[in-house]
């Protein structure tokens, strides 16, 4: 996963309790660090069915992507810059990884996220 978020590819993360988030990661995953949570910043949200365990969706992030992608776009001003990043973290969701039953590289939503990149400065 740590390849996930050096490369900025989407990942999909279900909890034990069936809910579900696909984003990208922000932070919780460097090596080097032991950490007890995983920061994504949310693109989608949704549960596993009961019986079936399938992906249902529900929530489309699409203020984060938007924000996201004037971001990287580099044309904003630094003042702009640091408005997009205060909302952009206001999304940003931290999980313990007790909590987390399987994560994954989300490589079927990579395209939906446009390929942005998280800029190191959103942790």
């Amino acid at each position: 996963m740590y390849e996930a978020m050096e490369q900025h590819k989407p990942v999909i993360v279900s909890l034990e309790s069936r809910k579900t988030y696909i984003g990208l990661i922000s932070d919780g995953l460097e090596p080097e660090k032991e950490r007890s949570f995983i920061t994504i910043i949310p693109l989608y949200s949704g549960y596993r069915d009961k019986d079936t365990l399938n992906l249902c969706l529900e929530n489309n992030y699409d203020a984060v992507r938007e924000r996201l992608q004037e971001l990287v776009s580099g044309d904003c001003t630094q003042d702009q810059s640091e408005l997009l990043k205060s909302e952009i973290n206001d999304y940003r969701l931290v999980i313990p990884r007790r909590t987390i039953a399987s994560i994954g590289i989300a490589a079927q939503f990579s395209d939906a996220s446009d390929r942005l990149e998280t800029p190191n400065s959103i942790t």
